[in-house]
This record gives structure tokens, C-alpha cells and sequence, in this order.
């Protein structure tokens, strides 16, 4: 895990990662020094960005690898209380993150599996609509 995610999140997440394999490790340099750490659990695939100093996870499924799914999209699928996992706290990211994976991980890896990714993508991409019309009233894509 890059230095400044494991310093500032190591701590709460590892324990709550146990079953995750770490797929990929990026860090690009600057003012911002965005870092991320791709994690995967049979076919469900997670991903912890630190971007512009703000922090989000993603969700995606190895069948589909270049579709992600924002925090907010997969909770409201799952009905899972927190609204997303975003956050410029890391502390607070992780603690959330850490919470959420402790009793959900097994209905991750059922959602983005082979078998049922295809049902649950459809859902997933109804529930993006909604937000992004929710975001946007009156906009419409043409």
C-alpha cells in the first residue's frame, strides 16, 4: 500500500481488508500526490483513491474491469446505511470503509461475481440515472 494511504489508513483498514488481495499499487507525484490501491476479492474488485487530497472507493467487478461503480451507487444497491464512502478525513474513510467490509464483504463479492454481475449492473446503472438526475434536474442527455 503507498506510504501516505497505509500511514494515514493502514491502521483501521488492515484488519477489515483480511480476504482482499492487493492487485495494484499507483502513486503519481505532484502538488496533489494522488495514490491508489486496487484490492480484489474473487471477482469484486475495490478501489481506495486518494484524489486532489480527498478520498473515495470504488467498486467493480473483474468481468467488467473498466466499469466502476462510485460508493454511493453500490450502498444504495446493498440498502447499506452510510450514504457513500468519501471523505477528506482518512481516518474517517477508513473507519467507514473498515465498518462497512467487516459485515459486507461477502454481498460484495456476491454482487460483482461472474454469475450475477450481469442483474446487478442493470441496477447499478438505473441507481447512477437517478443520482446524476437527481444532481441535475432538467438535464437530459441527448
Amino acid at each position: 500500500m503507498p506510504t501516505y494511504l497505509y500511514e494515514r489508513v493502514g491502521d483501521e483498514l488492515l484488519p477489515a481488508l483480511r480476504g482482499l488481495d492487493v492487485t495494484m499499487v499507483g502513486h503519481s507525484g505532484g502538488r496533489w500526490s494522488n495514490e491508489t490501491v486496487d484490492l480484489a476479492c474473487q471477482d469484486a474488485r475495490l478501489r481506495v483513491l486518494k484524489d486532489r487530497g480527498a478520498f473515495e472507493v470504488l467498486f467493480g467487478s473483474a468481468v467488467d474491469p473498466d466499469e466502476w461503480y462510485n460508493s454511493e451507487e453500490v450502498l444504495r444497491l446493498l440498502d447499506y446505511r452510510v450514504q457513500d464512502l468519501t471523505s477528506l478525513d482518512a481516518k474517517v474513510m477508513a473507519q467507514e470503509l473498515a465498518a462497512f467490509l467487516r459485515t459486507n464483504l461477502p454481498r460484495v463479492a456476491v454482487l460483482f461475481s461472474a454469475s450475477e454481475y450481469a442483474r446487478n449492473k442493470q441496477q447499478l446503472l438505473q441507481i447512477r440515472r437517478m443520482l446524476n438526475e437527481t444532481l441535475s434536474p432538467g438535464r437530459h442527455a441527448h
